[in-house]
């Protein structure tokens, strides 16, 4: 669910102008379950590199660097989708 989601969620942002997408409901949801379930996942990844004796700062520079946008990134959906009504910031058209 991880893997696909991020390039499914990075190309809907990129395309929001021109696409037809609402920024709620589903997509919301989806963008709430995706960042929170990655960001608790890599909470423990990132702290067993930080604390590993055996690993030099070099070493732990390259993995924090490698790991950190892919925590950044989710953390960033989930605060978008707690704070907006609207992910994408679209108007969205009311039904009448």
């Amino acid at each position: 669910f991880q893997l696909p989601f991020f390039f499914v969620a990075v190309y809907v942002l990129l395309m929001n102008s021109s696409s037809r997408l609402c920024g709620d409901g589903l997509f919301r949801s989806l963008c709430l379950i995706y960042g929170s379930s990655t960001a608790t996942t890599l909470i423990p990844i990132l702290s067993s590199i930080i604390s590993d004796e055996d690993t030099t700062i070099g070493e732990k520079g390259i993995l924090l660097g490698f790991y950190l946008p892919y925590l950044i990134f989710p953390i960033w959906l989930v605060s978008i989708a707690v704070c907006e009504q609207n992910v994408l910031g679209s108007e969205t058209k009311k039904k009448e």
